[in-house]
């Protein structure tokens, strides 16, 4: 169980899934990695973490390191990001460039004592981080040449620093997966070697499948409007009790956004505030009565049955004021 210092130090990522799954969120002066396929949701989460963390503080200061050249400016706006309190660090060649930056603003190396003014950091992506000898090789040699382990080895280094400069801050790594071409099968292994998996604290597996496409009208009226993200807790050493190797999933809109709502009422029928009578149907018995009596969701002393996950999961989309306590009646 997790104590109350570390339950202080937890920061929402805002997708209630995945906040369930590992108890409440990222946890400060640890490293979370968020791998996975290309369009899996891993930017789209660490936004979310990012808008929450500034939400939750106003006084807090966040950074995206963008190492593929471009910041997804759209993504941040629709999620809710505060621009004026994200400090972006884009502007570097090499990873070793990019690392010197962050660590510029977590460490004080004239005192040699962490800064602790960056409540969380993003880096986009480790797979887009290039070792300078790698550069100067190829550069001396052409493409020709071979590099084989640089990269690892330069995440080895990082990691191993970012474990003595990061002070309170959490920091989510971004990274890809590649198909493993010395397993049988054809596994996928992330990106920097080894230590992405030694290092973390905690690493999620983002996997979108094509059979879970959001889709809206029919025929060649037909509109992918999102998709179901999976994500599977590869690893989970935080302490904060969540358990590792089980899968979660939520929906994302492309026009709003992460659907909280449907885990939020999945977790509320786990605890029992939603109850499941039925095989086909829900009474939500675990709110306040008088609420629920001008709602009609009780009559002549009995709770409605409300017949079917769509109809439950509608009820509290067009009631916020109803979500908000079923929110409130799981934490």
């Amino acid at each position: 169980m997790a104590n109350e210092l570390q339950l202080a130090n937890v920061l929402p990522i805002g997708i209630t899934a995945i906040d369930n799954a590992l108890n409440g969120g990222v946890l400060g002066n640890s490293t979370t990695v968020f791998a996975g396929k290309a369009g899996a949701g891993k930017t789209c989460a660490a936004m979310s973490a990012i808008a929450m963390t500034q939400g939750n503080d106003p006084d807090a200061v966040c950074i995206y390191l963008s190492a593929e050249g471009s910041f997804p400016l759209d993504s941040a706006k629709l999620i809710g990001v505060d621009l004026s309190r994200l400090l972006i660090i884009q502007d570097f060649n090499t990873a070793e460039e990019a690392m010197d930056q962050l660590f510029n603003y977590l460490w004080d190396s004239d005192n040699s004592i962490p800064r602790d003014v960056i409540k969380l950091a993003v880096i986009d992506s480790i797979a887009a981080l290039v070792p300078k000898a790698e550069v100067d090789k190829i550069t001396e040699d052409g493409m020709e040449s071979m590099t084989i382990g640089l990269h690892a080895r330069t995440m080895s280094k990082f990691n191993r620093n970012l474990r003595a400069k990061q002070g309170a801050a959490a920091v989510i790594m971004i990274n890809q997966l590649r198909t493993d071409i010395n397993s049988y099968g054809g596994g996928d292994k992330q990106t920097g070697g080894q230590t992405m998996y030694f290092d973390p604290k905690v690493i999620l597996s983002f996997s979108a499948p094509n059979s879970k496409l959001l889709i809206e009208g029919t025929g060649v009226n037909k509109v992918v409007v999102g998709h179901t993200v999976c994500v599977k807790v590869l690893k989970n050493n935080a302490g904060l009790g969540g358990r590792a190797h089980q899968t979660v999933e939520y929906e994302v809109n492309y026009e709003t956004g992460a659907d909280n709502i449907k885990p939020t009422v999945e977790a509320a029928i786990a605890v029992g505030v939603i109850g499941v009578p039925g095989k086909s149907y829900y009474t939500i018995d675990g709110l306040n009565e008088d609420v629920l009596s001008k709602r009609e969701l009780i009559k002549d002393g009995e709770y409605v049955k409300i017949h079917g996950m769509g109809a439950l999961v509608d009820l509290f989309r067009k009631d916020e004021e109803l979500y908000k306590l079923l929110q409130e009646s799981i934490l």
